[in-house]
């Protein structure tokens, strides 16, 4: 039986949903062994793995709307352009090979609104988890902000909450299959957000004009096109240990044992 409660999305008194997936499950379907069970570790401290059904979830937080019409339009949509280089009928791919380590996708036809909300949903949800995998996931200044873009499918200006993506590889051209405990914060020194799901890097800026590398060159943007990193080898090994990945990890994943950059 549901249990009554004040939905965080919609803030209304409501039936509750048992399980709302805080990752949607097909952007770490990779990671799923044949039982579809998926083993999610930290990867920077010594908690022990856990296995997980169906992934990452909580109760109690969002109405059944609010989950399966307001944030599963944005996962339907999601679903089908992600990871890329997906094309569907209404985007167009382009890859331009750069060197051996990196190749860059130019994507035509991505719905900016519809990625964008959905990309911020992602670090609304993580907020508002009470699982403990995304216990270091805190952004109160921003979550009304973020609840209302979404609420009213508003996703702002290409520099409000600027968004990148990174993708990375295995050495057989495969997309890395990780997903490390995300970590991100209000007053630290990079105020992006940065947080791993399947070998997709997710950035998402946390303050207009952030200075972040990646912005504005491979910033989504409204005209709904967006340039997409494609990164293998060394320059995978530097990405990742970039973001705190401990060597073995970044190793393992990418089949590399030296950064190129």
């Amino acid at each position: 039986m549901m249990k009554k409660g004040i939905c965080k999305l919609c803030g209304q008194q409501k039936k509750l949903l048992k399980q709302s997936h805080i990752y949607p499950s097909f952007i770490y379907k990779g990671v799923f062994d044949h039982t579809n069970r998926t083993l999610l570790a930290s990867l920077k401290d010594n908690r022990g793995p856990r296995f997980y059904q169906t992934g990452f979830y909580d109760k109690n937080v969002l109405c059944e709307h609010c989950d399966n019409v307001i944030i599963g339009r944005l996962e339907r949509y999601a679903a089908s352009v992600l990871p890329p280089p997906t094309t569907n009928a209404h985007t167009n791919v382009v890859a331009q090979l750069e060197n051996d380590q990196l190749t860059t996708l130019h994507i035509t036809g991505m719905d900016y609104k519809q990625l964008k909300l959905f990309v911020l949903s992602l670090l609304w949800r993580a907020h508002h988890s009470s699982n403990e995998f995304f216990q270091k996931v805190h952004i109160p200044t921003h979550e009304p902000i973020l609840r209302k873009m979404i609420m009213e499918d508003d996703p702002g200006a290409e520099t409000v909450y600027e968004m990148a993506i990174v993708r990375i590889d295995r050495a057989n051209g495969e997309i890395v299959d990780m997903i490390p405990t995300p970590e991100v914060g209000e007053g630290w020194k990079l105020e992006v957000a940065l947080f791993i799901v399947g070998g997709l890097i997710f950035s998402v800026a946390l303050k207009e004009d952030s200075g972040f590398k990646l912005f504005p060159d491979f910033s989504l943007k409204s005209s709904n096109q967006i340039r997409i990193p494609r990164l293998n080898g060394g320059a995978a090994r530097s990405f990742l240990t970039a973001l705190g990945i401990p060597d073995n990890y970044a190793n393992y994943y990418t089949g590399s044992n030296t950064d190129s950059f």
